[in-house]
Formats: C-alpha cells, sequence, structure tokens
C-alpha cells in the first residue's frame, strides 16, 4: 500500500523531468545535426545516452515528491492517526 503511494509520484516525476531535460538538450542537438548535415539517428543516441545522468537527477526528487505526498494523503485521510493508534511507527 506504502510501495503503491509513493511509486506513483515518483514515476510521474521521473518521466515529467525526463522529458523536460530531454526537450531542452533536443533543441541543441537537432540544430547541431541540421548545421552539420549529419543523419538524425545521432540525436537519438545522444539522448538515449543522456537518460541515465537525468535520471539520476530526477530519482531523489521524484523519491522525495513521493513520499511527501504519500504522507500528505495519509494525514488528509486520517489513516496516519490510526497507523500511530494502534502502535505502529512512523518509520
Amino acid at each position: 500500500y506504502m510501495a503503491r503511494l509513493i511509486a506513483v509520484p515518483l514515476v510521474s516525476t521521473l518521466i515529467i523531468s525526463a522529458m523536460l531535460l530531454v526537450l531542452d538538450r533536443m533543441l541543441r542537438l537537432f540544430e547541431f545535426v541540421a548545421t552539420e548535415g549529419g543523419p538524425v539517428s545521432v540525436v537519438w543516441r545522444m539522448l538515449a545516452n543522456l537518460l541515465p545522468e537525468y535520471l539520476g537527477l530526477g530519482i531523489p526528487i521524484g523519491l522525495m515528491l513521493g513520499v511527501l505526498l504519500a504522507f500528505r494523503k495519509l494525514a488528509t485521510t486520517s489513516e496516519l492517526d490510526v497507523l500511530r493508534a494502534v502502535g505502529i511507527s512512523y518509520t
């Protein structure tokens, strides 16, 4: 249950951040390929090589956002109070 509450914002944040970072770099790469006259497949390979770096930036942000949103949902639906009442700690 908790993993699902954390995973949904994590995955969506990863997808959004990767798309935004790739779009920023894609314009520069397409411009470079257009001026140099190279094949477009080079751009896709270069962007694929940049994805691990972008995921390295997005995973900590997504994890933090996922945990914050999961605790927010638990707090607003009073599930956090129930968990504390039966003796389960936050950790």
